[in-house]
């Protein structure tokens, strides 16, 4: 029987290596689109690790996740890629070019960033509602309270996990005193509160951005009447201050008991 031809049929011919490139970096991007809007649990308080942590510490970490995702300025950088993504997609159709996948790349991805932090979001407000700058205020404070509650709702659980840490700290200080424990056997033991003291920390970071991106859009407003918006920066400010002066107490018990 004659060995049927292994020449390559039209459909093969016209997928190039050039082409596959394309596709797996559009990949790639997807990938890192959605690295961008994922925050990293805190090790040893996720749930691939929560044997050894206390209920407060369970969710101290569920409750910081929520708050940093919940960011009505983030997504510059995932629309961009997404735009990068969708452009790519649309050049590699059409022309079936590397270069024309750049090109809508590029084109995308500036179209997709136009709507991520402090301009994206005031660009949202704008095509809401308009020229109503009092209507934009309220929606800007009803934003800010939404974050001040989550926030105040951590800080409720961050002072349950900062005096049950600053317990354990006296306890393995007393027990190396008691020459029970050796000093570093004691550090090891408050590698957790120091876990902790980190996720405070990132929490405060992102808390203190979102209140200066309230400020900004603030300053943004063609209106003086932003009592309301004030006030609500204002609650989220002294949510703020109380959080620094946990995580100041927490640190300072690491360093006096010498367990830093």
């Amino acid at each position: 029987m004659p060995t049927q031809s292994a020449r390559p049929s039209a459909r093969c011919r016209a997928y190039r290596p050039g082409r596959a490139a394309w596709l797996v970096s559009i990949v790639a991007a997807l990938g890192l689109a959605a690295c961008t809007t994922t925050p990293e649990p805190n090790p040893g308080t996720g749930s691939a690790g929560s044997a050894g942590t206390t209920p407060d510490e369970r969710l101290l970490n569920e409750q910081s996740e929520d708050f940093v995702s919940q960011n009505v300025f983030e997504g510059a950088a995932t629309n961009a890629a997404l735009g990068c993504v969708l452009g790519a997609v649309i050049g590699l159709t059409m022309n079936g070019e590397a270069q024309a996948a750049a090109k809508g790349c590029a084109i995308g991805g500036v179209a997709g960033g136009i709507y991520g932090g402090v301009d994206g979001y005031l660009n949202a407000k704008e095509a809401q509602y308009k020229t109503n700058e009092a209507a934009k205020m309220r929606s800007m404070a009803a934003d800010a309270r939404e974050d001040t509650e989550r926030l105040a709702e951590l800080l409720e659980t961050s002072q349950r996990v900062v005096e049950n840490d600053k317990r354990k700290l006296e306890d393995l200080r007393a027990q190396v005193d008691a020459k029970q424990i050796s000093v570093e056997q004691a550090r090891a033991e408050a590698a957790s509160v120091r876990r902790n003291s980190d996720q405070i920390e990132t929490i405060l970071a992102d808390a203190r951005e979102k209140r200066d991106n309230y400020v900004a859009a603030r300053d943004s407003l063609q209106t003086s009447d932003t009592a309301e918006l004030d006030a609500e920066i204002g609650r989220l400010e002294t949510e703020i201050a109380a959080l620094e002066t946990q995580l100041a107490a927490v640190n300072s018990s690491l360093q006096l008991n010498g367990l830093g």
